[in-house]
């Protein structure tokens, strides 16, 4: 297995690109993201990244699922509502990529890849 460069990853690429601890807690997040969520950096580090989803905004079996595998050391993928932090009862649909970070065989965390969904390709809710 490949040893990962976070600038392989993007800190200052396009894609909005969160890491987080293996509890799940933000330890960092890239400019993409920081647009994305309008959110600044210090709002969100040290943060459950399950706080971004709004527990209110997704359906509780897919949060459970999401907590299952991270729990379970899995990737997933799958739409999810984020809060937009500078306006609260803002939101948008995100396309969210969620991996296990293990570098050198150990598990460091995990990664996850925002992109905000176009109006066309949003699911029905």
């Amino acid at each position: 297995m490949k040893e990962i460069n976070f600038s392989e990853i993007g800190i200052r690429g396009r894609k909005a690109i969160l890491t987080t601890d293996t509890t799940g807690r933000i330890i960092t997040l890239n400019k993409a993201a920081q647009k994305l969520l309008d959110v600044d950096k210090n709002e969100l580090i040290g943060k459950n990244f399950i706080d971004i989803f709004g527990r209110e905004l997704n359906p509780q079996e897919r949060i459970d699922t999401l907590k299952e595998k991270m729990i379970n050391n899995e990737s997933y993928h799958d739409f999810f509502k984020v809060k937009r932090f500078k306006n609260e009862d803002e939101f948008i649909w995100t396309d969210l990529v969620f991996d296990p970070l293990i570098i050198k065989d150990v598990k460091q965390g995990f990664t996850l890849m925002l992109s905000e969904v176009p109006e066309s390709d949003k699911p029905r809710e």
